[in-house]
């Protein structure tokens, strides 16, 4: 009895649930939310009194209790008040889920390595099963996806699966550098970056470049000519698999086409006019005008962008400028929490991003760097986004800020 009953102890637990979180959130929100659950109670059950006013006395800690008290002050200016009552108070648990992260993190530093083979095993498979999907229109479960020419591998209908590689990858190439595996490193980042291409999500997958781009630029492992030269073949790679595409939605289509189509003789006002992505960010940025001081209130775009004064005649997809959010976390923010909003969350995430990649310079920790990377990509602006708030971005996003902060102490 006591050889199993030592096999079953909180830590390990904890290893268990950060090793699935990848199947987790491609089993949907229900899934992943209960996760959330199981390890703040984990975190509930270890931390002791002493402990957690040290993590309540950390900077970035009430950085993070500062933002969340914000969105409960401009419930106070919310044009729906019951529409943003629940997304403002319960995004407390997405704080107490990034504390319970880096706490439990420090507690098991020397078993990080199963939680990585288990996301690298997990991806593995996932790479696998959209491959066949590329090639043949359906997964290994027969799945179609619904998009033309885009894949969604497991997660079927939703178009999630380029965001969940890109969320933690990163962190899987940052653990391999740190462990000086560095052909292996290559070899997933040439594969990811890959993979992401034949995904047809342009976001994701420019994103992805964007974090590799930076990496190198960054890291110290290597010289300037071995790193230029791997980010050509990367790039192409890329230029190669979209231009020479013959699927019926092509990638070069989505990738080259339809963006040149869009911008060709046209400034990138008109350009962006052309597309249903800038009828999202006109009418936000027409929100954020009415409401400048404290936006809408969250959770409002899908039910203010409705209104006959957002009407816009020369936004090409003015009939399909409603949706759930503007599709842009700057256009997100502004309209939905205003200046002070924007400023508050941007000011307070870009101190830290810039902190970090200064502790890298002299700490070393690839992990930490490539989740700050992750992290700083989640705010490039007028790339396409998720909803900061959403639960399957937002777990996502305060996992790989976990990761980035690494501990308290600092």
């Amino acid at each position: 009895m006591y050889i199993f009953k030592k096999y079953f102890t909180n830590h390990n637990y904890f290893i268990f649930f950060l090793s699935i979180y990848p199947l987790a959130l491609s089993l949907g929100t229900f899934v992943s939310e209960v996760l959330n659950i199981f390890i703040i109670f984990l975190f509930l059950l270890n931390v002791k009194k002493n402990e957690i006013i040290k993590i309540l006395k950390n900077r970035i800690s009430i950085f993070c209790l500062v933002i969340w008290l914000y969105l409960i002050v401009n419930l106070l200016f919310s044009n729906y008040f019951y529409q943003s009552v629940p997304r403002s108070i319960f995004f407390f648990r997405f704080i107490l889920l990034f504390i319970s992260i880096v706490y439990l993190l420090n507690k098991i530093r020397d078993k990080l390595f199963y939680v990585i083979f288990s996301w690298f095993f997990f991806f593995s498979l996932i790479y696998i099963d959209l491959i066949i999907q590329y090639i043949f229109g359906k997964n290994l479960f027969g799945q179609i996806s619904v998009w033309p020419g885009r894949l969604s591998g497991i997660m079927g209908e939703e178009l999630k699966i380029s965001h969940l590689i890109l969320g933690f990858i990163p962190l899987i190439i940052g653990y391999f550098f740190q462990k000086k595996k560095f052909i292996f490193s290559l070899s997933v980042i040439f594969l990811t970056a890959f993979i992401l291409t034949i995904t047809n999500e342009r976001a994701n997958t420019i994103k992805f470049l964007i974090f590799i781009f930076l990496f190198f630029l960054i890291i110290p492992n290597y010289n300037w000519k071995a790193k230029i030269t791997f980010c050509f073949f990367i790039l192409l790679t890329f230029f190669s698999i979209t231009l020479f595409s013959k699927a019926e939605y092509s990638l070069k289509q989505r990738y080259i086409t339809e963006p040149l189509s869009a911008w060709s003789n046209k400034s990138i006002l008109d350009g962006l006019k052309q597309t249903t992505y800038g009828a999202h960010y006109f009418t936000a940025i027409k929100i954020f005008k009415n409401y400048p001081v404290f936006g809408s209130g969250i959770k409002t775009f899908r039910v203010e962008c409705s209104k006959v004064i957002y009407d816009d005649k020369s936004l090409i997809a003015n009939w399909q400028r409603c949706s759930t959010h503007p599709h842009q976390i700057y256009f997100e923010i502004l309209s939905e929490l205003g200046i002070i909003g924007f400023l508050l969350l941007f000011g307070i995430f870009f101190i830290i991003i810039l902190k970090k990649i200064k502790d890298f310079l002299k700490k070393k920790n690839y992990q930490s760097l490539s989740a700050t990377l992750f992290v700083l990509t989640c705010f490039l602006p007028l790339i396409p986004s998720g909803s900061f708030f959403t639960s399957f971005v937002a777990t996502i996003f305060w996992i790989n800020f976990s990761f980035m902060v690494s501990n308290f102490d600092e």
